[in-house]
């Protein structure tokens, strides 16, 4: 994939980059979700390249 399309594979990457870096976050959030049954807004940090 990062031969045949580099843009998404970056996007893909990059996706990964904040998911690991809130894990935490995210999984309080989706079970704030789920006890709500609706959506709800949550706030992750987003930290610089490099």
């Amino acid at each position: 994939m990062r031969t045949a399309s580099p843009s998404a594979f970056a996007e893909i990457v990059a996706g990964n980059r904040l998911v690991a870096g809130d894990r935490e976050t995210l999984v309080a959030c989706r079970k704030r979700a789920v006890r709500a049954g609706k959506t709800v807004h949550c706030a992750i940090e987003v930290k610089p390249e490099g």
